[in-house]
């Protein structure tokens, strides 16, 4: 099976990185030059993304993460290859993935998968585990997450028909299809082959600005501080206001309302420091 890496050319610590974890364990692989959102054209980005995207919900590094990994579906959708499995720069291999890689084959015939996640944020479990040999699988609701991922030939055939154009993160867009369209995703409970650090994220920025993003830090809680941080729109596909500003915005006026001055004035300096 074809092990693709998706690397920006500026990221060259984060590809020595994951360069030497693969090369420790014997794992061929095969580099992916990152598109940089950035150097995309205004033509490039018409072409390759919805309205909605590009006016209100993506900002550059969504749209070039995006269109990475549709890049690479394309090409091995007309390879001879039965499987790829799709790695970001920031994926950490341990021990385990190398028997995974071998075993694939008889996961594949026990579940029929479209997608098989090997790290996933989100609704990641709510079916009856299935269990093929040592590995223990689950059908996911509405799994995020393109860390690391084994896509099939029938899956990456069902993508392209559903995803013709981006509308938001590459992750949202396949957890929407497996929500509505009956997308068959699976997320590889156990063994843990891949963790990763949110930290480092291209697309979601998780600088520790503000006081509730630094006792996150402190309480180790990434998860969380990557969930509230996710851009929900942004303005001119250069500032992103996430999650996390929505909801304080939200308490502001709620407190405003109460005449909870104090706390009012908590949130709106906590609102400065992150926007």
């Amino acid at each position: 099976m074809k092990v693709v890496v998706i690397n920006l050319d500026k990221s060259r610590d984060r590809m020595k990185n994951i360069s030497d974890n693969l090369n420790n364990l014997n794992i061929p692989f095969q580099r992916f030059s990152a598109i940089y959102g950035k150097d995309l054209t205004d033509t490039q980005i018409k072409e390759n993304t919805t309205q909605l995207c590009r006016n209100f919900l993506c900002n550059f590094g969504i749209i070039g993460c995006a269109m990475s990994h549709t890049t690479i579906w394309k090409e091995f959708k007309n390879s001879e290859d039965d499987y790829i499995c799709v790695m970001e720069d920031d994926a950490i291999i341990n021990e385990k993935f190398p028997k995974l890689l071998l075993d694939i084959d008889i996961i594949y015939q026990q579940t029929n998968f479209d997608f098989l996640s090997l790290f996933c944020i989100g609704m990641c479990s709510f079916s009856k585990d299935v269990n093929v040999n040592e590995y223990t699988l689950s059908k996911s609701l509405f799994p995020l997450s393109a860390v690391c991922y084994i896509l099939s030939k029938k899956g990456v055939k069902r993508l392209l028909t559903f995803i013709d154009k981006i509308n938001y993160n590459i992750d949202y867009m396949i957890a929407y299809q497996n929500f509505f369209k009956g997308f068959d995703y699976y997320y590889l409970k156990s063994p843990n082959t891949i963790t990763t650090n949110l930290d480092e994220s291209n697309i979601v920025d998780l600088c520790p600005k503000g006081l509730l993003n630094k006792t996150l830090s402190k309480l180790k809680s990434d998860k969380l501080k990557w969930v509230l941080n996710l851009p929900a729109f942004t303005i001119n596909l250069r500032k992103s206001i996430t999650v996390y500003m929505i909801l304080l915005l939200f308490l502001i006026l709620f407190c405003m309302r109460k005449k909870y001055y104090f706390l009012m004035i908590i949130f709106t300096v906590e609102f400065i420091l992150v926007f």
